[in-house]
């Protein structure tokens, strides 16, 4: 009997599966619809599927709860005041717990009374209905499901809003007026309308006029007082339209979106009743801030001299700007790096901004600054921390990030090259010191100055030389009479040069100080000169003999008078 059991039971066993469906749900999130308008009503669709039983194989609960091929349609219903003047509308599949809206355009009736009313909404969708091991999943079904949409006609003072700025830019903050008409069919008093966005890194203020309490209401002159991101208004007629003037401030961290500032207003109705208005979107797109971008960047500075920083500057936003200046940043905090370890006060501009214009987007612009390297610069690449100032749509100025201006400092240059032509001297003897002096400098210089400077045993009665021009690479030759006392040994000396010259651009400039050696030596012996020298000491000697004893001669010689 167990044995029989056993086999009926074999028999009856079925394949695993897993099986269930979806579940589509309708509502509005903005149900109020008003009478004689032409009104936009947003239908938010939910897929609530679930599923029956999940023994089949693994990813088949997505099979049996998704709506694939899923379109909308609103129904017609003779007890709902309404129009339908948008057809049956497509959505893409979805999934289990999904989330899509579709819009319809609708007419409500003129005579429309206020009050709830249901609006037919037929889903149509195609699912399977199950999966098993061994088969796989069943055919697909399509069903059309009549769901009900709440709508309420209301007769209570209704607002629409719009703004005149058509974009904001992420980093910026912009003025922009509101313009908020009641078009509902009452009165509203005591009217508070609020502004808000999606991104909280979005914020819009009304302005308040100088003297303004915050929160207190008009003086009857029409000026609003604020609070906050919100602002007192007071009665407002049915049909009247009111100005706001804003504040938008969008942070760097804001993300691009569209219709990003709304607004709703808080009264009181006819009956004395607060109330709140439905949410208006107001419109306005954040967009990507302004960015710019520096490229080509050159330098031509070196250790203890200036020279040029130069670059091009591109708009990569798409906003033209106006009246554009490439200027250091007063904030180098911003994730600036020197590249080298060098001081950075070593290094300073002549001129803090560049002038570049107005540029549109795309457009670029040549910028150039003139760098001071002082003589404790240490060569190398660092960065140079820019940003560009700029008017934007509003005539409003703004400045932009940082920008990283990458540049090498050179190594220091020698102004000249200085050699002696021949800087052997004889001891106790004078000579001419020949110089030729080689335009190193990279630019023409012009008034060169030249000082020699010595110590004993060199001496020089003539230390200055002067040459009107000298071209960069030239070389012209200069000369100084130097003396070489007797003192002097035989050994090398130093004589010292220095330039005094006007650079290209007229500024006056001191050189190095430049070594030149002279070699001191003995001269090659005179035997003419000698023997002339000892001749005149012979000769001074008999004479001097002869005076001394010329009595004494005289009286030895012959035939000698002592009275002649």
């Amino acid at each position: 009997m167990l044995f029989l059991a056993g086999v009926v039971l074999v028999g009856l066993a079925v394949a695993d599966e897993t099986t269930g469906s979806p579940d589509i749900e309708v509502y509005t999130p903005d149900p109020f619809v008003e009478p004689g308008e032409s009104e936009t009503v947003t239908v938010d669709l939910q897929n609530q599927g679930s599923v029956d039983d999940d023994d089949g194989p693994p990813g088949a609960d997505d099979d049996v709860t998704t709506a694939r091929n899923v379109s909308v349609e609103l129904g017609d219903d003779e007890d709902v005041p309404v129009d339908i003047r948008t057809n049956e509308q497509p959505l893409s599949n979805m999934p289990q717990d999904a989330i899509q809206s579709v819009s319809f355009d609708i007419d409500v009736d003129q005579t429309a009374e206020a009050g709830t009313y249901e609006l037919p909404v037929n889903v149509t969708y195609t699912y399977t209905p199950a999966v098993d091991d061994d088969d796989g999943p069943d055919d697909e079904r399509t069903v059309t499901e009549e769901k009900s949409l709440e709508i309420r006609v209301d007769e209570q003072a209704r607002f629409e809003g719009e703004i005149d700025v058509s974009e904001f830019r992420v980093g910026d903050t912009r003025t922009a007026t509101a313009e908020i008409t009641n078009t509902g069919a009452e009165n509203a008093s005591d009217a508070v309308v609020g502004f808000q966005a999606q991104d909280p890194n979005v914020e819009a203020f009304p302005e308040v006029p100088d003297g303004e309490l915050s929160g207190v209401p008009d003086d009857g002159e029409g000026d609003p007082a604020t609070v906050a991101s919100e602002v007192y208004v007071g009665d407002w007629e049915q049909n009247e339209t009111r100005e706001i003037d804003l504040k938008v401030r969008v942070d760097e961290d804001a993300l691009p979106q569209e219709n990003a500032i709304r607004a709703d207003v808080e009264f009181r109705d006819d009956r004395g009743v607060d109330r709140t208005s439905r949410e208006m979107v107001l419109g306005a797109d954040v967009v990507e801030e302004q960015r710019f971008v520096l490229d080509d960047v050159e330098s031509t500075v070196r250790v203890d001299d200036d020279g040029f920083v130069n670059g091009t500057v591109k708009n990569e936003g798409n906003e033209t700007v106006r009246n554009a200046v490439v200027q250091f940043s007063e904030d180098p905090s911003d994730d600036i790096d020197v590249l080298d370890t060098g001081d950075s006060e070593t290094v300073s501009p002549r001129e803090e901004t560049s002038f570049v214009g107005d540029l549109k987007p795309g457009e670029t612009a040549q910028f150039e600054f003139r760098i001071d390297a002082s003589a404790d610069a240490t060569a190398g690449d660092r960065i140079l921390p820019m940003e560009v100032r700029y008017r934007n749509a509003d005539d409003d100025i703004r400045t932009s990030r940082t920008l990283d201006a990458p540049v090498t400092i050179g190594e220091e240059r020698e102004e000249f090259a200085v050699e002696a032509t021949d800087g052997t001297f004889e001891i106790d003897e004078s000579g001419t010191l020949e110089l030729t002096v080689t335009n190193t400098f990279g630019e023409d210089v012009t008034d060169v100055q030249a000082k020699l400077f010595t110590n004993d045993p060199i001496d020089s009665s003539d230390d200055e030389a002067f040459i009107e021009r000298l071209d960069d690479g030239d070389s012209e030759t200069i000369t100084f009479e130097i003396d070489v006392d007797g003192s002097a040994s035989e050994k090398t000396y130093p004589v010292r040069v220095d330039f005094q010259f006007d650079d290209a651009d007229g500024d006056t400039r001191l050189s190095d100080t430049y070594r030149i050696p002279i070699t001191a030596v003995e001269g090659e012996t005179n035997w003419l000169r000698i023997g002339l020298l000892a001749s005149l000491v012979l000769t001074a000697g008999v004479g001097a003999v002869a005076w001394r004893y010329r009595d004494g001669i005289r009286t030895r010689l012959p035939n000698n008078d002592p009275d002649e």
